[in-house]
C-alpha cells in the first residue's frame, strides 16, 4: 500500500491544466463519482466523502443547506465498509461489503426507495442482502444495486420500468430483475433513464472441437448442449440485417434488436406492436405472424415422437414468462403438436410489485440415496453347518435344505435424484433445481391469468413454448421486497452458485429510453425490456460506463466501444452527433485501455503503452477540443503520480486520484498489465488467423482418426481454453491499482489452478511434437499457409519473433508461444517482489511458477529427444511403439547397457520410456510395461555380478550388464524413478546423469505391490488367460481376476503366482454354469467352499486338494439325494446322513460305502440298526417293520438273517430260535413260539434299540473339529479348557468373526 501522504486527488476542467486543483483528502481515493451538483468519493479505508451543493441533503451530513467544497466524511457510515458509491442529480447511493444499500438526498420519485419522505439528510438503509454489494449506479430518478452473486435490483421512476404500452411505472421497493434470475450480471451502469448491463453467457464452455464429418464447437448451456459449425463462428460478429427482441419478434423493418439466444434465423421473425419511438420518422410495424424460431426447432423437431415432445415440454413447464403474445404461442403449439388452449389475455409488465415468493428448497444431495452399500463378508459357513445338522436331527424324514450365502460384495445401483422442485439430468445424478414460481402480479396488469393455472397441463405446454420463444430469460419477471422484509429481513440468495466475476463469455444488454441511440441497437427506439446489444456479441466486454446519453464498453483485450450521443465528439472525432451502434475507439485499437469513464461532454481513458515503449502510459481525453481521432493525451497527468481512478462529470469536469510511485512497484505493475493484454491480443490473432483456418481446412478430415489427428484436436481444444484463462487474468490485472490487490489475481492468489491450463496445453503440444505431428500438419495445410504467408509474417512481427522460411519451425514457435509466457510471468512477479517492502504474498506464486517453468522445460526436452529417437530408428521398429503420450527417458546407445549371455547374431538395444521398457533385437522388439517391471541389483562385489541389473516381469526376466558402477547406478536410479513416476501418475521429472545429484526428497520408493493387467502367452495351463489385479515381483499376488480363453473366470485372492485364498471360480460346461466359491491353495480348493456343478449338484462344506474332505453337504440332482456328513478324499468317510428319496441312512461310512454302526429307514417304513459292512447289515442287528413287528438277531445282509434271534409280533407273541432266509423270499424258523400273557403289555421295545447305532462321541467329529479351528483351539483336546487358555491370543475382531460363523448373527 502507499505510504501516508503519498496520495493525491486532482480536479480540472477541459483538456489542459490551467484549472488544475488539488482536492484535499486524507486517504487515497479508489472511486470518484462526479455529479451535476455534488460529488462522492470512496477512499482506501472504505469511507464515503461528499462535497458540493446540499439543497436536498445529498451530502448526508444531517442538513439540507449550504455547500461544502472540501470533501466531508459521511458520519453515519463511519462504521460501514463501503464497496461502491454513485451520485444522481440530487441524491447519493452507496453499497457496503456487508450487503446493505444506503440512500440519501432527494426521494421525490422514489429514488431513495420511499415516497413517504421527500428527502433524507442522512444515509437511510433501503435494503439488506445476504451478500456483498458489488456496484451501485443511479440516474436522476432511479437507482440500481448489483450484488456479488450477480443479482440486480432497481427502484425509482423512469423508462427502465416502463411497460410495453409506453406507460412509465414507478417502483418504490428494491425489485429484482428476474429476467436474469438464472444469469449472472457482471457489471451495470445507469445513464439518463437507461441501463446497460454486462451479463455472463449461458453458452460458453468448450466441449468438443472437431468431428469427423465437419468442424463443430459444442458448448454447454446449463443442462443443454448446443452445437454449431465453427466455420460460422467468429471472434467478432458482423451486423445482422434482421435483429429480434427477447421474444423473437421483429420491432420494425429498419430498427430492430437481437434476442438472448442470438440463434434465430433472419427469416424467422415475428412482428410486435408494443415498442414505440420518440422519433416521428420511425414507425412501428404491426402484424401477428408467428415465427418458426430455430431455437424451438432445435429441441422439438418433427422427427420427435409425441412422447419425447411431451417429456421435453413438461420439463420446461415451470419456466418464468410474461409479456408474451399468448395467441401466437397457442397457434404455434397447435400447428406443431395439435394442442388447444382456453383463451386468456396476457398483460405486459417489466417489473411486478408482488411480494417475493419463497426461495426454492435446497437441492437434494445427488449422493444421498446413491451411496455404495457393500454386503459384509462374514464366515457364516459354520452357522450353516450347524443349522443343517439341527434340521436333520430334529426330523430325520424331513428334507434337508442347503443355503448358499454369497460372499461377493454387491453395489447398489445409483438412482436418479429428484429434488422437491427439480428434475434430474440425463445421467440421473445431478438435480436441476427449477426456478421458483412468482406470486400474483400487481393489479395493474393481468400477468397472473397464466400464473394461476400451474395445474393445467395445457398451460404448462404454453409456458414451455413461450419460454422457448424467449430462450429462458428473454423476458423479465420480478420479485420485490415487502415493507416488513425491507425493515427487518435480508434477501435470500438463490440456490445457484456463480463463478468468479472475471468472465470471458459475456453479453451486453440495455433497456430504457433510446432517443439518442444510447441503447446501441441501431435505432432511437425505447426498450421497455432488456435487449441484447448485437454489435457487442463475442467481444468479451467486462466493464461498461454510462453518461447522460452515451455509453462505453471495455473489452478483455483492452479495446473500447462507444455509442449514443456524440455531440461533443466524446466518442469519435470524425463521427456524427449520434452513434446508433457500438463502434470501436481508434486509440484503443492502437493502445490497450485498462480504465475508462465518461461525462456529459467528454471521455477519459487510461492507456498503457506496450512493453519496451519509452512512455509507460497516460490519460487520454476525448471531447470537443480534440485535435485528432486518437484523442488528446493529458501530458500534465504524467507528473501527478500513478493513476488509481478517474472521474468524469458534466461541463468537462474531470478528476484523478494518484499515488506516488517511489519504489517503482506501480511501474512494474503497469508493465505486467500491458504485456498481458498485448500477449492476449497476439493469442487471439493466432487463434483467428492460424488455428481457425487450419481447423476449417478440408484436408484435415481424413487425419482425425490417426493418433496425430487426435493429439491435434486435444491441442487446439486446450489452446482455446488457455486463451480464455489468460483473458480472465487480463481482466483481473486490469482491476489492480495497488500491489496489495494482486492477491485477487489468479496469477498470484490462485497460481496453481491458473498454471493447470498451461500444463494441460503443454502436454498435448508436446504429444504432437514428440510424434513429429507438426510436420504432418504442415504437409496437409501447406497450401493454406502459403496463401496466408503475409499473415504469418505479420504474426511473427507482432510476436517479436524472427522470420524463417521453414513453416514447421514457424508453426512450432507460434504454438509454443503460450508456454514461454510462464517464464515471463516468473520474471515479472520476481521484479515486483523486489520492489515491495514485504513480498511474502508473492512467494507461493513464485515457487509455483518456478516449478512449472522447470516442468515445461523438462517436457520439451523429453518430447524433442523422443522425436529424434523415432526419426533415427527404422519404421519397422517404431511402428508399434509410437504413441502420443510416450516419452524417451534413456536408451542404451547414449547410456551403454548390454544383455548378459545375449546372442552375437543380433544387436541388443534397450530403450526406457515413461511407460514401457523396450528390448530391441534386430528388427524385433519386445515391450514390457513399467507397471509390471521390477528392478533388482546384483550384489556380489568384485565380480561381474556387481554390474548386473535384474529386470523381473511376468513370464520373463532379463539380466542386463552395465559398463561400470557409475552407469549402473544411473540406470538403477532412472529405472526406479521412471517406474515410480508412472505408477504414481506424477509429472515427468527432469532426469540428471548421476543419482547422487537427485537423492533426497525427490527420490521416492518404488512400490513392490502393483495393479496391472496381463495376458499369459507361454504354453501352460494359463496360456491365453487374462489377469487383472495385484502383482508382486512378476507374480500374481493379492486380489485379482483371471479369465481363461474358454470363458472360465476366477475372482479372488492369489499368492506367489497361484490361486490361493478366498475366491470364486465360474465356468461353463456344455452351456451350463458351474460356480465354486471358497478357499483355495495352489489352485485347488482347500477349506470351506460352496459349489454348484454343471450337472445340477450342490455342495457346501470343506475341501482338500480340490476334493470333498471334512464336513459337507452334497445334494445330487440325478439321484435326488442329500448327504450331510464327513468326507475324505472326495468320498463319504466317517459319520454321515444320507437321504435318497425319503430312504434314510444315519451312520458310519468308509470310502463311499456303508461301514460301521448305523441305522437305516427304508421307504416301506422298516427301521434297521446294527453294523454295516460293504453296504450290508452284518452280525448282530435289529429290524422293525411298520406293523410293530421286530427282529433281534444275526444278519448276513440288509434283509437276510442267519442264526439265532428273537422275533416279536405286534400281538405280543414271540419266536425264539434259529432264523434263516430273506424277508423278501421267506424265512425258515426253528425255535419256540411263545404266546403273550394276557397280563403283559403287548408293546415292548427291542432290547437292542438304540444300542447298535453310532455312538454320540463319534458323530459330527469333523464338524466339531472345524468349529474348534474357527475358535482358535483346534490343537488341544480339552475344548473348553484350552479355548480359555488361548483366549488372550485372540483379538476381539477374530472372536466376533468365529462366533458369528458358528451361531449366525443372532448372537
Amino acid at each position: 500500500m502507499a505510504k501516508a501522504g503519498s496520495h493525491s486527488t486532482y480536479l480540472w476542467k477541459g483538456n489542459t491544466d490551467l484549472a488544475l486543483t488539488k482536492w484535499p483528502t486524507h486517504a487515497a481515493i479508489k472511486q470518484i463519482a462526479l455529479g451535476l451538483h455534488h460529488s462522492a468519493l470512496l477512499d482506501c479505508h472504505d469511507q464515503v466523502l461528499c462535497c458540493g451543493q446540499n439543497s436536498h441533503g445529498q451530502l448526508g451530513i444531517g442538513s439540507n443547506s449550504g455547500s461544502h467544497m472540501e470533501p466531508l466524511v459521511v458520519p453515519c457510515l463511519e462504521d460501514e465498509r463501503v464497496s461502491s458509491v454513485a451520485v444522481g442529480l440530487y441524491h447519493t447511493v452507496c453499497g457496503t461489503k456487508s450487503g446493505r444499500v444506503y440512500c440519501w438526498g432527494d426521494s421525490s420519485e422514489g429514488q431513495c426507495a420511499t415516497l413517504d419522505v421527500t428527502q433524507y439528510t442522512t444515509p437511510n438503509c433501503v435494503a439488506s442482502f445476504d451478500t456483498a454489494i458489488r456496484k451501485v449506479s443511479c440516474c436522476a430518478t432511479s437507482s440500481v444495486a448489483l450484488l456479488e452473486d450477480g443479482r440486480l435490483f432497481a427502484w425509482g421512476t423512469g423508462s427502465i420500468f416502463q411497460e410495453s404500452t409506453g406507460k412509465v411505472k414507478r417502483v418504490i421497493k428494491p425489485t429484482l430483475f428476474s429476467f436474469i434470475e438464472d444469469r449472472m450480471v457482471l457489471d451495470v451502469s445507469c445513464g439518463d433513464d437507461f441501463i446497460v448491463a454486462v451479463i455472463k453467457k449461458k453458452v460458453h464452455t468448450l466441449k468438443k472441437l472437431i468431428t469427423k464429418n465437419n468442424y463443430v464447437v459444442v458448448h454447454k448451456s446449463g443442462n443443454e448442449l448446443e452445437a454449431f459449425n465453427i466455420k460460422e463462428h467468429r471472434r467478432t460478429s458482423s451486423d445482422s440485417s434482421v435483429q429480434l427482441c427477447p421474444l423473437g419478434l421483429e420491432i420494425a423493418e429498419e430498427h430492430v434488436c437481437l434476442p438472448l439466444s442470438a440463434q434465430s434465423s433472419p427469416s424467422s421473425v415475428r412482428r410486435f406492436q408494443g415498442y414505440r419511438t420518440r422519433s416521428p420518422s420511425v414507425r412501428s410495424t404491426t402484424g401477428s405472424k408467428l415465427s418458426n424460431a430455430s431455437s424451438i426447432d432445435s429441441h422439438v423437431s418433427d422427427e420427435k415422437s409425441g412422447e419425447e415432445k411431451d417429456k421435453f415440454l413438461s420439463s420446461l413447464a415451470h419456466s418464468h414468462f410474461s409479456n408474451v403474445n399468448q395467441e401466437e404461442a397457442e397457434q404455434w403449439l397447435k400447428d406443431r403438436i395439435g394442442a388447444t388452449f382456453p383463451h386468456k389475455e396476457s398483460g405486459n409488465s417489466l417489473l411486478s410489485n408482488s411480494e417475493p415468493t419463497d426461495m426454492p428448497a435446497e437441492s437434494v444431495d445427488s449422493t444421498a440415496d446413491s451411496k455404495v452399500k457393500v454386503k459384509e463378508k462374514l464366515p457364516q459357513y459354520m452357522g450353516s453347518m450347524w443349522n443343517s445338522i439341527t434340521k436333520s436331527s430334529s426330523a430325520v424324514t424331513s428334507a434337508v435344505h442347503t443355503h448358499l450365502v454369497s460372499k461377493i460384495p454387491l453395489l447398489d445401483k445409483l438412482k436418479p435424484q429428484v429434488s422437491a422442485n427439480g428434475v434430474v439430468d440425463d445421467m440421473g445424478l445431478t438435480p436441476i433445481v427449477l426456478p421458483p414460481q412468482t406470486g400474483e402480479a400487481s393489479s395493474g396488469n393481468k400477468c397472473n391469468t397464466l400464473e394461476t393455472r400451474e395445474d393445467n397441463y395445457q398451460m404448462s405446454l404454453l409456458k414451455a413454448a413461450t419460454s422457448q420463444c424467449i430462450k429462458k430469460g428473454g423476458l423479465p419477471l420480478a420479485s420485490s421486497l415487502s415493507e416488513s422484509q425491507l425493515a427487518t429481513s435480508s434477501l435470500t440468495a438463490p440456490q445457484q452458485e456463480f463463478s468468479s466475476s472475471a468472465c470471458i463469455g459475456t453479453e451486453v444488454w440495455s433497456w430504457g429510453g433510446g432517443e439518442h441511440g444510447q441503447l446501441g441497437h441501431g435505432d432511437t427506439l425505447d426498450r421497455p425490456h432488456p435487449c441484447l446489444v448485437s454489435s457487442l456479441l463475442d467481444l468479451q466486454v467486462y466493464r461498461v460506463h454510462c453518461s447522460l446519453h452515451s455509453a462505453l464498453a471495455l473489452t478483455t483485450d483492452g479495446k473500447v466501444y462507444g455509442w449514443g450521443d456524440n455531440t461533443h465528439k466524446q466518442l469519435l472525432y470524425k463521427a456524427g452527433p449520434v452513434l446508433l451502434q457500438a463502434t470501436v475507439l481508434p486509440i484503443s485499437v492502437k493502445l490497450p485501455v485498462t480504465n475508462l469513464t465518461i461525462g456529459h461532454e467528454h471521455t477519459l481513458l487510461r492507456v498503457i503503452y506496450p512493453v519496451g515503449a519509452v512512455s509507460k502510459g497516460g490519460v487520454f481525453w476525448m471531447g470537443s477540443n480534440c485535435l485528432n481521432e486518437l484523442g488528446t493525451r493529458l501530458q500534465f497527468t504524467n507528473n501527478l503520480g500513478h493513476p488509481l481512478c478517474m472521474g468524469a462529470g458534466p461541463n468537462s469536469i474531470s478528476s484523478l486520484s494518484t499515488l506516488n510511485d517511489e519504489n517503482g512497484v506501480h511501474t512494474e505493475l503497469s508493465q505486467l498489465i500491458a504485456s498481458e493484454i498485448q500477449f492476449y491480443r497476439v493469442l487471439l490473432d493466432i487463434q483467428s488467423e492460424l488455428v481457425e483456418p487450419i481447423i476449417q481446412s478440408d484436408n484435415m478430415t481424413d487425419m482425425l482418426d490417426s493418433p496425430i489427428g487426435e493429439a491435434l484436436q486435444h491441442m487446439f481444444e486446450n489452446l482455446f481454453i488457455l486463451v480464455d484463462s489468460i483473458g480472465v487474468n487480463c481482466q483481473e490485472l486490469s482491476g489492480v491499482s495497488d500491489a496489495s490487490e494482486l492477491r485477487n489475481v489468479s496469477l498470484v492468489g490462485n497460481c496453481r489452478s491458473y498454471m493447470t491450463s498451461f500444463s494441460v496445453y503443454a502436454t498435448h503440444f508436446h504429444n504432437l511434437l514428440a510424434m513429429n505431428g507438426l510436420s504432418k500438419l504442415v504437409e496437409r495445410v501447406k497450401p493454406i499457409l502459403l496463401r496466408n504467408g503475409s499473415t504469418l509474417t505479420s504474426l511473427l512481427e507482432r510476436c517479436q519473433l524472427e522470420f524463417t522460411e521453414d513453416l514447421v519451425v514457424t508453426i512450432s514457435v507460434l504454438l509454443q508461444l503460450p508456454l514461454r509466457r510462464v517464464s515471463e510471468y516468473h520474471d515479472a512477479v520476481e521484479r515486483i517482489q523486489l520492489q515491495l517492502e514485504d513480498g511474502s504474498m508473492l512467494v507461493s506464486s513464485l515457487n509455483c511458477l518456478e516449478k512449472e517453468k522447470l516442468h515445461l522445460s523438462a517436457q520439451f526436452n523429453l518430447a524433442e529427444s523422443t522425436r529424434i529417437f523415432w526419426e533415427n530408428w527404422p519404421t519397422a521398429v517404431t511402428e508399434g511403439l509410437k504413441e502420443s503420450h510416450r516419452r524417451l527417458v534413456r536408451e542404451s546407445q547414449t547410456l551403454p547397457l548390454s544383455l548378459l549371455g545375449g546372442s552375437k547374431l543380433y544387436k541388443n538395444s534397450f530403450a526406457l520410456f515413461n511407460d514401457v521398457f523396450v528390448h530391441i533385437q534386430g528388427q524385433v522388439h519386445k515391450i514390457y510395461p513399467l507397471e509390471k517391471l521390477w528392478i533388482e541389483s546384483g550384489t556380489s562385489k568384485g565380480t561381474l555380478h556387481e554390474l548386473e541389473i535384474h529386470l523381473i516381469m511376468p513370464e520373463a526376466s532379463l539380466t542386463l550388464l552395465a559398463s561400470n558402477t557409475a552407469e549402473k547406478a544411473e540406470w538403477m536410479w532412472v529405472l526406479s524413478q521412471t517406474v515410480t513416476n508412472w505408477l504414481s501418475s506424477y509429472k515427468l521429472e527432469p532426469f540428471g546423469h548421476h543419482p547422487v545429484n537427485h537423492r533426497g526428497n525427490m527420490l521416492r520408493t518404488t512400490p513392490a505391490h502393483r495393479v496391472a493387467t496381463h495376458m499369459f502367452y507361454k504354453s501352460g495351463p494359463l496360456q491365453g488367460a487374462v489377469y487383472k489385479g495385484m502383482w508382486l515381483k512378476g507374480k500374481m499376488h493379492g486380489d485379482g481376476q483371471i479369465m481363461w480363453a474358454d470363458g472360465k473366470v476366477y475372482t479372488g485372492q492369489f499368492s506367489d503366482g497361484v490361486i490361493k485364498g478366498y475366491g470364486k471360480m465360474v465356468s461353463k460346461i456344455d452351456g451350463k454354469v458351474e460356480s465354486i466359491e471358497g478357499h483355495w491353495i495352489n489352485g485347488k480348493l482347500h477349506g470351506f467352499a460352496k459349489a454348484r456343478y454343471a450337472n445340477g449338484d450342490f455342495y457346501t462344506g470343506f475341501y482338500k486338494d480340490h476334493q470333498f474332505n471334512g464336513h459337507g453337504v452334497l445334494k445330487q440332482k440325478s439321484t435326488s439325494s442329500v448327504y450331510i456328513g464327513e468326507w475324505k478324499n472326495g468320498r463319504k468317510h466317517g459319520y454321515g446322513v444320507l437321504d435318497i428319496k425319503g430312504e434314510k441312512y444315519l451312520g458310519q461310512w468308509c470310502r463311499d460305502t456303508k461301514q460301521g454302526p448305523a441305522l437305516q429307514i427304508t421307504l416301506d417304513g422298516s427301521y434297521m440298526e446294527g453294523t454295516f459292512h460293504n453296504n450290508k447289515l452284518i452280525g448282530q442287528g435289529l429290524i422293525m417293520t411298520s406293523d410293530d413287528t421286530y427282529y433281534e438277531g444275526n444278519f448276513t445282509g440288509l434283509n437276510e438273517v442267519n442264526g439265532r434271534g428273537v422275533m416279536m409280533m405286534s400281538t405280543g407273541d414271540s419266536i425264539t430260535g434259529t432264523f434263516d432266509g430273506s424277508w423278501a423270499t421267506g424265512i425258515k424258523v426253528t425255535g419256540v413260539y411263545s404266546k403273550a400273557s394276557p397280563t403283559e403289555d403287548t408293546v415292548r421295545l427291542p432290547q437292542l434299540f438304540g444300542k447298535l447305532s453310532t455312538d454320540h462321541d463319534l458323530k459330527w467329529v469333523e464338524l466339531f473339529h472345524h468349529s474348534k479351528v474357527a475358535l482358535g483351539c483346534a490343537a488341544k483336546r480339552n475344548f473348553m479348557r484350552n479355548s480359555l487358555k488361548r483366549f488372550h491370543f485372540i483379538t476381539f475382531h477374530q472372536c466376533h468373526w468365529n462366533i458369528t460363523g458358528l451361531y449366525g448373527n443372532t448372537c
